[in-house]
């Protein structure tokens, strides 16, 4: 389960990297600052420290809703795709550490496997809408 979810993870990190995706498309040198300084202590401020079932929740309710109010809008500058990014890493992140700790007994998120499965399939349902959105932007 875990090499599952490592799998995926690296697929969306390797096909979504912002600063591949956002240098051929503007020269701020703000964005750049923005990715040096985004890491898992983003996810951890936004988020909590994604150490319980309630957090991965909220967490798949925020990412859902943030791809939803995207596909809505058709005017999205260069920080709102980074800002969109953001949102899918921290929940690959989530995931990543509900696969390290599936299995032991000392996990403390207690999804079983079908709600395990359930996040995976939204992943690859997110993945398929946001490259929507990107393409539909000019982001390719």
């Amino acid at each position: 389960m875990e090499e599952y979810i490592k799998n995926k993870y690296n697929a969306f990190i390797g096909q979504w990297n912002p600063m591949l995706i956002l240098s051929g498309y503007t020269n701020d040198k703000q964005y750049k600052n923005d990715w040096k300084s985004f890491n898992d202590d983003w996810c951890t401020r936004r988020y909590g420290e994604l150490s319980t079932k309630e957090d991965i929740v909220e967490l798949q309710n925020a990412v859902a809703q943030s791809i939803e109010m995207y596909e809505e809008q058709y005017n999205i500058c260069d920080q709102d795709v980074f800002d969109l990014f953001k949102h899918m890493y921290c929940y690959c992140e989530g995931l990543r550490k509900v696969a390290q700790c599936y299995g032991n007994a000392h996990c403390s998120f207690e999804f079983d496997q079908d709600e395990i499965n359930r996040m995976f399939s939204d992943l690859n349902q997110y993945v398929d809408r946001v490259e929507e959105i990107y393409v539909r932007l000019g982001y390719q």
